[in-house]
């Protein structure tokens, strides 16, 4: 069911709702090095700024940004089970991706601007898309980027031009905008999520280099044995 208010509809089941007291995010503008020691910030920037996998080519990067088959995750049904695990890491219950021009609405209902709960994880993300109408008038929405394409790229965006929050119960608040400044996004989640989902994205690689490093090892003994 949409909102009533016909120069922004918002869908009414993106709501969230708390006692949670509000906390001003004016007043917690912070550089994420501000939560996490300086080895957990330094993998926190080499991932999500350098190696995020936000590319939709399979073609190498020169800067080393990534695509998510490089992470050895492929095809829709390792997507959804991506997106299940970083919510599960994250508890959060959902990622709102909208495919609209605007996400103010739906940022508001989620309790996401100005004074805000800082206790529960949530996001909003607005989705890349184009849109195909036919000549019958007939006007199709098409995804220009993949739910974690999406994803990556908000949080990459939002760690690279220091649009950040941190809080004292070691929650933080990502936040993106695009050129007019107007926000695309808002991801709040626990500090530990980000370390999480670091783990999460590349461990089944990690998985292939653990199992060719043992490989590696054995052969070497074997030759060894030989010599």
């Amino acid at each position: 069911m949409a909102n009533k208010d016909k120069n922004n509809e918002v869908n009414e089941n993106y709501k969230h709702s708390c006692n949670s007291q509000k906390v001003c995010l004016v007043n917690h503008i912070a550089s994420l090095s501000a939560a996490y020691t300086d080895k957990e910030f330094k993998s926190i920037i080499e991932f999500y700024v350098f190696a995020a996998p936000i590319l939709k080519s399979d073609k190498p990067d020169a800067f080393g940004l990534k695509n998510l088959k490089d992470y050895n995750w492929k095809g829709k049904a390792d997507m959804s089970k991506l997106e299940r695990e970083l919510l599960r890491a994250s508890e959060m219950s959902g990622f709102y991706f909208i495919k609209a021009s605007t996400i103010s609405g739906t940022l508001a209902q989620m309790d996401l601007v100005d004074c805000v709960c800082v206790e529960h994880p949530r996001a909003v993300l607005m989705q890349n898309y184009s849109i195909t109408v036919f000549e019958n008038g007939r006007a199709v929405l098409n995804n220009s980027e993949t739910r974690m394409e999406c994803l990556f790229r908000h949080i990459r965006n939002s760690i690279a031009h220091n649009h950040t929050y941190v809080f004292r119960n070691d929650m933080i608040l990502l936040e993106d905008t695009d050129q007019n400044n107007t926000i695309t996004a808002r991801i709040m989640l626990k500090k530990n999520a980000l370390l999480d989902w670091i783990n999460i994205v590349s461990r089944q690689n990690n998985v292939i280099t653990a199992q060719m490093n043992t490989i590696g090892e054995s052969s070497a003994k074997t030759d060894a044995k030989s010599a």
